[in-house]
C-alpha cells in the first residue's frame, strides 16, 4: 500500500465528480452526433434539433457551455447554438436568449423550452 497525503484524499470526491461529469457530457454529444448523422443521411433536412430535458440525473443545462464546446468541435462549419425558447401573449413562440428586455414582460416564462440547434445548411 502507498501512503496517501490528507490533500490527496479531500481532491478524491472533486476528481470522481469531474471523471463522472465528463463521461456524461461525452455521452450526451455522442447520442447528438449520432442523430445528425442520421438525420443527415436519411432526410433531406439540414438542421437537427434536440430538446434539452428538463429534469434528470445529468443537467445538461448546467453543462451547456463544455456541451456546445464539444459539438462545435464535431462539426466545426456548422451553427451550433443554445435557444431558450418561451410563448409570447400572442401564442408565438421567442427566444429569450436573444429578446429584447422591453419584450420580456409579454413572455411567459413558465414553460420555457430548451434547444440545441445545430444548422449545416
Amino acid at each position: 500500500m502507498q501512503p496517501i497525503t490528507r490533500d490527496h484524499l479531500l481532491s478524491l470526491k472533486a476528481q470522481t465528480d469531474e471523471k463522472t461529469r465528463l463521461q456524461n457530457i461525452q455521452g450526451y454529444t455522442q447520442n447528438i452526433y449520432q442523430q445528425v448523422i442520421n438525420t443527415a443521411t436519411t432526410t433531406t433536412q439540414t438542421r437537427y434539433q434536440v430538446q434539452i430535458p428538463i429534469h434528470g440525473q445529468f443537467s445538461a443545462r448546467d453543462n451547456m457551455p463544455d456541451i456546445l464546446d464539444k459539438l462545435r468541435g464535431l462539426f466545426p462549419d456548422s451553427r451550433v447554438n443554445f435557444k431558450a425558447l418561451s410563448r409570447g401573449v400572442d401564442g408565438k413562440m421567442y427566444d429569450i436568449v436573444e429578446i429584447d428586455e422591453r419584450m420580456k414582460p409579454f413572455v411567459n416564462t413558465q414553460f420555457n423550452q430548451e434547444f440545441i440547434i445545430i444548422d449545416w445548411s
